[in-house]
């Protein structure tokens, strides 16, 4: 592309996405009566997006990052949930936190992993194995 164009580069999408989804509704009449009427409803959605191709050679695509290599980030890799969060996790030993031969930190995992299931034990109150 010209440089003259005003834009130094191209962008091209070609990667696939795939959606499953269900919804149900509920709604019913709780009171009629004659001068008041009394309804409620109830809405259940599950919605699942995942990432079949990136398309070209990336296998990995970071969309969202605001503290660089020190905090998680969200990602699209194929095959896994669309904004699928990664991070930085500690390192266990039976069950436990393991700590640096000083102990004055615990030690992390050498790459970033997938923080999916530290969130949803942390929204149903549980702790990490």
């Amino acid at each position: 592309m010209a440089v003259s164009s005003g834009a130094p580069n191209v962008r091209i999408n070609d990667g696939v996405l795939s959606n499953r989804g269900i919804e149900l509704i509920l709604n019913t009449t709780v009171l009629q009566k004659q001068n008041v009427t009394f309804k409620t409803g109830l809405n259940f959605t599950r919605n699942r997006n995942f990432v079949e191709n990136l398309g070209g050679d990336a296998f990995t695509y970071e969309i969202g990052n605001i503290w660089g290599n020190n905090g998680p980030k969200m990602v699209l890799q194929e095959g896994d949930e669309y904004g699928t969060i990664v991070g930085w996790d500690y390192v266990y030993k039976d069950g436990k936190r393991v700590v640096n031969a000083d102990g004055t930190e615990y030690l992390k995992t050498p790459t970033q992993v997938k923080l999916e299931m530290l969130q949803l034990n942390s929204l149903q109150g549980g702790q990490h194995p």
